[in-house]
C-alpha cells in the first residue's frame, strides 16, 4: 500500500513512499536465490515463449476488430470509436514491445498517436489510421517482427511518412 506523505497545495507535487520494501515483506532470512531458482526462472521463460508463440494469433483477434473500425466510415464522427481503437493498438503495441517486435510496436504507435485529437479532421484520422491498420494487417499476417527482411524494411520505409 501506498500511503501520500502530505496532502497537496494547489501545485504541489504529491510525494509517495511504499509502507514496505520487498526485504521486509520477504525478510532478511531469506536470500533472493531461495525465491528465484534456476528452476523458477525457466518456468517463467517457457511462459513467455509460450506466449511469443501465439503472439500473432492473438494480435490477429485485435488486428480484426481495428479492421472492423477503419471500414466504418462513421466511426469518425464517434470519439469512443477512436478510443476503442487507441486500446486496440494499445494492446497489439505493448505485448509487441515485451517480445521484441519492433515493427508491430512502431505501426501500433503511430495508430494510437493519430487517435489523439489534433490539427486533423476525424475522417483524414480515421484515413490515416485505416493505411496503418493496412500495415499493421501485412506486419501480422507475415509475421514480419523488424525492419530486416525486405517487407520489413518496405513497410518500415512506408512507416516513416506517417
Amino acid at each position: 500500500m501506498v500511503q501520500a506523505k502530505n496532502q497537496p497545495q494547489d501545485d504541489e507535487v504529491i510525494a509517495y513512499e511504499p509502507d514496505r520494501t520487498i526485504r521486509e515483506l520477504i525478510g532478511t532470512d531469506i536470500e533472493l536465490t531461495q525465491i528465484f531458482t534456476p528452476e523458477k526462472i525457466a518456468a517463467c521463460q517457457k511462459t513467455i515463449d509460450s506466449a511469443r508463440d501465439t503472439f500473432f494469433d492473438v494480435a490477429g483477434m485485435d488486428l480484426a476488430k481495428l479492421e472492423a473500425f477503419v471500414q466504418n466510415p462513421a466511426a469518425a464522427a464517434n470519439t469512443a470509436a477512436f478510443d476503442d481503437i487507441a486500446a486496440l493498438a494499445g494492446n497489439i503495441k505493448g505485448h509487441a514491445e515485451l517480445f521484441g517486435y519492433s515493427l508491430v510496436a512502431a505501426i501500433g504507435t503511430h495508430i494510437v498517436d493519430h487517435c489523439e485529437p489534433g490539427a486533423r479532421t476525424p475522417e483524414v484520422r480515421l484515413r490515416l489510421i485505416a493505411d496503418l491498420v493496412k500495415m499493421l494487417h501485412i506486419a501480422i499476417k507475415q509475421k514480419i517482427s523488424d525492419a530486416r527482411g525486405a517487407l520489413g524494411r518496405e513497410l518500415g520505409a512506408s512507416l516513416r511518412k506517417y
